[in-house]
């Protein structure tokens, strides 16, 4: 029966967290220009391809770890990996930087936000991280929260910097940094308080 409920209440947060920015969709096709969401979708592109190599299958990583160490092992072993992204992200920051003076213009993106996707990608680490740790931990109710006020919160502040404020594209990707930001700040606070940083 807690297995059920536990299943019931990660796949109700996946699903949740995952719906709640489609509803951004018609928003942001009205309110941007083709050009516009063409940035936003290749900001958007290049920072799923600059992730992976930042995160160096680290979340997968601690979710085994967390069953195969014991609790002090496994703290030592937590704060360790961290060390990972940290060493690919300036390869991954020049990498961004020369790419960014190269395909910009054929991108039709500026330079400054091509060459800063790499920001964006370390900000999803804790994040990740903490998301895993408590699905490892069975604490679906706290998974949920954590999953579906980061889906609220960039909604908000997509519509607030792109509806009411009036900054087209870079509204909406201020509202992805500064969501990844404030989420952030709350997993490396979570994680602290529970021993692991």
């Amino acid at each position: 029966m807690r297995f059920i409920k536990s299943f019931s209440v990660y796949a109700i947060a996946s699903v949740l967290s995952a719906a709640v920015p489609m509803l951004l969709l018609p928003i942001m096709t009205r309110e941007l220009t083709d050009k516009q969401y063409g940035i936003v979708a290749t900001l958007t592109a290049l920072l799923a391809f600059f992730t992976p190599p930042l995160l160096w299958g680290i979340v997968g990583a601690v979710s085994v770890e967390y069953y195969k160490r014991p609790l002090e092992s496994f703290r030592v072993y937590f704060s360790s990996v961290l060390i990972l992204p940290l060493v690919a992200f300036f390869p991954l920051l020049a990498v961004a930087v020369i790419g960014a003076n190269i395909f910009s213009s054929d991108l039709g993106v500026p330079v400054l936000w091509f060459a800063v996707i790499p920001v964006f990608g370390i900000l999803t680490i804790f994040p990740q991280l903490l998301s895993t740790l408590l699905r490892v931990k069975d604490r679906a109710f706290a998974f949920a929260g954590f999953e579906i006020f980061s889906a609220v919160f960039a909604v908000v502040l997509s519509i607030l910097f792109v509806l009411v404020l009036k900054w087209e594209w870079q509204g909406r990707m201020l509202a992805i940094a500064l969501t990844s930001l404030i989420a952030s700040a709350i997993a490396i606070i979570w994680l602290y308080r529970l021993g692991y940083l």
